[in-house]
């Protein structure tokens, strides 16, 4: 006979540890993956026409333009159409808002997202009933990864895509 499944073991002791746990988790991948972007630039010479497919076909000059122009030629967005939707208003409100130019309105959304991910990535594990210590080394295991790394540090539509199958797997 299989125990009662306690759906919410967040909620029931130490909730603030597993909320500290997350915090500083999302804090690091968001401090990683904006210092990431940023190194040498690479962001924006990628966003060059003629680099396009370089970042493991990730189309980051087309992921880039559906980020910050709305008027963009959102070709793809028969494959992935929610994501202008998600992160256009996004980028131009960190724009309006704190007066940045779109390359790092780009990464503070990439940055942010990464952190969210890793952040829900470590509550399912909480949902699966992982313990804390082990819940938090497969979080760094996985962001760790090269899935992690190539989709936190270029492309945020597969971010976005992982942060809502990461959602649908905790229900």
């Amino acid at each position: 006979m299989l125990p009662d499944l306690d759906l919410f073991p967040v909620r029931t002791g130490g909730h603030r540890l597993d909320v500290g746990i997350s915090l500083v988790l999302m804090l690091t991948a968001c401090f990683c993956v904006w210092f990431v972007t940023g190194i040498g630039s690479h962001i924006r010479i990628l966003t060059e026409p003629r680099a396009d497919d370089v970042w493991f076909e990730a189309d980051v000059a087309r992921v880039y333009d559906d980020m910050t122009d709305r008027g963009a030629n959102h070709y793809r967005t028969t494959v992935h159409p929610l994501f202008p939707l998600l992160t256009y208003p996004v980028v131009h409100a960190i724009n309006k808002r704190f007066h940045v130019d779109d390359i790092r309105a780009v990464r503070a959304v990439i940055a942010a997202t990464a952190g969210i991910w890793l952040a829900a990535f470590y509550f399912l594990l909480r949902l699966l009933r992982c313990r804390r210590l082990d819940a938090t080394l497969f979080t760094l295991v996985a962001a760790a990864t090269s899935a992690a790394w190539r989709t936190g540090s270029a492309s945020c539509w597969l971010l976005t895509g992982c942060c809502r199958l990461t959602r649908q797997s905790g229900r």
